[in-house]
């Protein structure tokens, strides 16, 4: 097949030692209690790792938006090409400062990076986040510390926190037991290395929204 992602694409050297490429800058909130946005299990099970309290993620879904979150902070049209991102922070920075009482709100600023060295360069759904025409967001400074790594396709759609086992039809316990050591409190992969063995996992239990590749999940002191 023909390799459709260049090799020689504009990416930074994160201080992980890896290749990345900024997908856009997001607030995540931290105040909604998670009865209020976690899916009911039923028969699945959502999470690998059965101690956390508050799971992050680059799926909106998942780790909603502040801008979804409040209505009168709705984020403009214009702010990027992959909702809920925003291409510019600083952007994104003068727009929560213009809601009364956001100071008192808990709430992360965020970024979301492609691990470039992950994904498979013969998949053109990659072209939408790192191709000739998508934006050059530049690279993170030492402001931002690295929350860990999720697994998810070019639309930000999780398959490590957003991809239910069905604890009647899967091997749950086998996979709890190679992959939950690796995952730290907030459910993302501490390394690189597992979270990109991991995308095996997952383009084979969720094809149809295949492919994966490792994103880094970055957050602004």
């Amino acid at each position: 097949m023909d390799r459709i992602v260049d090799e020689e694409v504009s990416a930074f050297t994160a201080r992980d030692g890896q290749r990345h490429v900024i997908v856009g800058f997001d607030a995540r909130q931290n105040w909604l209690p998670m009865a209020n946005w976690w899916p009911q299990n039923g028969p699945f099970l959502y999470l690998l790792r059965d101690n956390v309290e508050r799971p992050a993620s680059v799926d909106k879904n998942i780790w909603s938006s502040v801008c979804a979150a409040l209505a009168d902070l709705a984020r403009p049209e214009d702010a990027g090409p992959l909702p809920p991102l925003w291409n510019d922070c600083d952007r994104l920075l003068r727009h929560l400062a213009g809601k009364e009482g956001m100071e008192h709100r808990n709430y992360s600023v965020i970024a979301v990076t492609l691990a470039v060295d992950s994904l498979n360069p013969e998949a053109p759904e990659w072209l939408s986040l790192i191709g000739p025409n998508a934006p050059d967001l530049g690279s993170l400074d030492d402001r931002w510390r690295l929350l860990g790594y999720d697994v998810a396709n070019p639309k930000l759609y999780s398959g490590l926190t957003n991809a239910p086992y069905h604890t009647e039809h899967e091997d749950v316990f086998s996979l709890q037991v190679r992959w939950a050591k690796h995952l730290n409190d907030r459910h993302l992969f501490t390394t690189f290395e597992e979270a990109k063995g991991f995308i095996t996992i997952v383009d084979q239990r969720v094809r149809r929204l295949a492919p994966f590749a490792v994103f880094g999940l970055w957050e602004r002191a």
